[in-house]
């Protein structure tokens, strides 16, 4: 049904050298990760079904197609073309959403922000408090790259925390303050959304936020869209947000 007929949207930023092969790297509900080789290094894609926010370096296939994905599957991808254990799906590009930030216009409404993330909650909460003191007085420093990994989950609380960081840090036209140069210290996966974020490149629920604190958007609307994603990721990039907005304010 799916081989040579399903035309589906890709989502892809311009670091992809294509050709490039590889193998299905892990399966979840609603969406699968693929690792490939770009290059001389390798980098992964996100396999999502309809309907899920959208991602950049990520390729929409239809949900019976992610349900028979078993890690080790062999991947195939080019500009027009990605293939899957023998299934063959045409890319359509989206064109018209890339997940970049760039620098923003105006002054960001960073009041209400702060208003509506006063009582919030993070995957951190759960570390013992002299961690987690260490690493919220690292967050916004050089020395944040020695806390990756940090917290639980396919995307620990402290990496989150950091795209979160790098998201307003775009929207201002400024250099995060960290440079993550090393990411074998944390999970493949979260290793994917750093990179993405060090490129200027996120997830439409983290632009979305950052958007409407600009006011291109409601920040009402766009807070728990984030918050929804994952078990604590969306909570620990607002955290992540809060913490640079709060610093900011002080300065």
């Amino acid at each position: 049904m799916y081989e040579g007929t399903c035309i589906t949207t890709a989502y892809l930023t311009p670091a992809w050298l294509c050709p490039c092969r590889g193998y299905v790297h892990s399966v979840f509900h609603r969406v699968a990760n693929v690792m490939l080789q770009n290059g001389e290094a390798q980098r992964m894609l996100a396999l999502t079904m309809p309907g899920l926010p959208r991602l950049p370096d990520s390729v929409c296939l239809p949900g019976p197609v992610l349900e028979t994905l078993e890690p080790g599957m062999p991947a195939w991808l080019d500009k027009d073309k990605f293939q899957l254990n023998g299934r063959s799906f045409s890319l359509r590009t989206d064109n018209g959403w890339s997940g970049r930030i760039e620098p923003m216009n105006g002054q960001p409404d960073v009041r209400t922000f702060l208003q509506a993330t006063e009582n919030l909650t993070s995957g951190l909460d759960s570390l013992p408090s002299g961690i987690r003191r260490r690493a919220e007085g690292a967050l916004l420093s050089p020395e944040a790259g020695r806390f990756l990994g940090l917290g639980r989950g396919l995307t620990p609380s402290f990496d989150d925390a950091c795209v979160g960081v790098m998201a307003v840090c775009r929207a201002f036209g400024q250099a995060a303050p960290f440079a993550l140069t090393c990411l074998e210290d944390t999970t493949d996966v979260s290793a994917r959304y750093l990179r993405l974020a060090q490129e200027g490149y996120f997830g439409q629920p983290v632009a979305d936020v950052v958007d409407a604190v600009y006011g291109c958007g409601s920040l009402a609307r766009a807070i728990p869209d984030l918050l929804a994603v994952g078990a604590t990721s969306g909570s620990d990039m607002l955290w992540g947000m809060r913490m640079y907005f709060l610093k900011m304010r002080n300065i």
